[in-house]
């Protein structure tokens, strides 16, 4: 979570710095796209398939967002599914729309992979590898969503089916860090001495 609070500053940072038109807009452009994967979970080859009417707003709450996912690699052998957009992946939507107001239905979100621009924000923000020392790239923005949404406490059957993957899956990659974290959240909870205040001892 504080690596990543450490990408967004740098990369807000990142794009205030150039006087660049164009180049100030390549940088928004890597901005929303991992803003827009790590609050949906989707997979890179899923996210760069989605399409403007692929998206719909929630009538109850506009902060959120179901998108249809039919692209990518696993689309010969998967049915169209819908998984949720959270608010930092509704505001890149909008960001995007905004800076093609003349955009079509069927005019794809992420035209382009930024695979270049977002090395180069990584190594500026010191996150080029992660802890194993393998290459960061932005198939790690599924797995931060995932990882947020387990530390929150959400449902694994549930996680699992918007993110398009097995319970199993999620539980082989991330159960024995989320274990150790949570149960470290709930141990650490006896560090103080209880109030004894008006307990009959």
């Amino acid at each position: 979570l504080a690596e990543w609070k450490h990408l967004q500053k740098v990369a807000r940072q990142w794009i205030a710095e150039t006087e660049e038109p164009n180049e100030q807009k390549d940088r928004e452009y890597v901005y929303d796209y991992m803003m827009f994967l790590v609050h949906t979970g989707m997979r890179v080859d899923e996210a760069l398939c989605v399409r403007y009417e692929d998206i719909l707003s929630d009538e109850k709450d506009p902060e959120f967002c179901y998108i249809t996912v039919r692209g990518g690699k696993l689309a010969y052998r998967m049915k169209a599914t819908e998984c949720i957009g959270m608010v930092g992946a509704t505001n890149a939507i909008k960001r995007r729309k905004a800076t093609k107001p003349e955009y079509n239905p069927s005019d794809l979100l992420f035209p382009e992979n930024p695979r270049k621009k977002l090395h180069a924000l990584l190594e500026l923000a010191g996150l080029q590898k992660d802890e194993g020392g393998e290459r960061r790239t932005a198939k790690n923005f599924r797995h931060t969503f995932i990882m947020l949404r387990l530390l929150q406490g959400v449902d694994v059957y549930k996680l699992a089916k918007n993110c398009r993957t097995s319970v199993k899956m999620i539980e082989s990659h991330y159960g024995s860090y989320i274990n150790a974290r949570m149960s470290k959240d709930e141990l650490t909870k006896f560090k103080k001495e209880p109030d004894t205040k008006g307990v009959v001892t």
